[in-house]
């Protein structure tokens, strides 16, 4: 109850700092989604995940394959996808903040780089990132550094044939049909880093969620 608490705080505070003024007042929910009955209709880019507790209306949200739309978004986070200058078959990392992963996230890089060893790494960091942990990643052959705040997202989408891998970061919810998409939450979990109380649902088809290093390669059609 605390933490509902203090998340409904901080999003009417901020709501009302952009002078967004609420006439209703309702505590956040962190299990039903769409709970609040002003919600009429849901966008959803994954709908026949979703468990439609409430009986609301749902529309698909498929926008990122859409180019018109995609070229909206680059425009609105400023990002030229041309400047980015990604190197086909790449290994694409993003990361996350977790004190207890950092190094071993640094062995599956290195086992990566020993097996892969044509193919660029870029790291996409999260803002919270530790100086240590980006020290190590430096120390990795052949690493690119990505630190922006354009969404992870946008660079998936200019990827071809590469590997996009993350513990679990909703950001490789987006698809790229020429690349291969990992979570490796079960792997942390084989390796006692994270507890199997950490439950995480994979809407997707093109994520596949492994425990073995090796599972870890190229489309082998492309």
């Amino acid at each position: 109850m605390h933490a509902r608490i203090k998340e409904t705080l901080w999003i009417y505070v901020f709501l009302f700092s952009k002078r967004l003024w609420v006439r209703s007042f309702a505590l956040v929910s962190f299990q039903k989604y769409g709970y609040r009955h002003q919600t009429k209709e849901l966008l959803l880019t994954h709908p026949g995940s979703y468990n439609n507790w409430n009986n609301k209306k749902i529309s698909s949200l498929d926008f990122y394959k859409e180019k018109r739309t995609l070229s909206m978004i680059n425009k609105l986070f400023k990002f030229d996808p041309e400047s980015a200058n990604l190197s086909q078959k790449a290994v694409f990392y993003v990361n996350q903040p977790v004190s207890q992963l950092e190094d071993y996230e640094i062995k599956v890089l290195q086992n990566l780089r020993d097996r892969f060893v044509a193919s660029k790494i870029y790291i996409k960091l999260h803002p919270h990132t530790s100086l240590y942990q980006i020290d190590c990643y430096k120390k990795i052959e052949n690493v690119e550094i990505i630190d922006t705040t354009i969404p992870a997202e946008l660079y998936i989408a200019k990827l071809h044939n590469a590997i996009v891998i993350s513990g679990w970061s909703t950001s490789l919810l987006y698809g790229n049909e020429t690349c291969n998409f990992f979570w490796l939450h079960p792997l942390y979990k084989k390796q006692r880093l994270i507890g199997n109380n950490l439950n995480i649902k994979n809407p997707t088809n093109h994520i596949q969620e492994i425990d073995e290093i090796n599972k870890i390669t190229f489309k082998s059609n492309l």
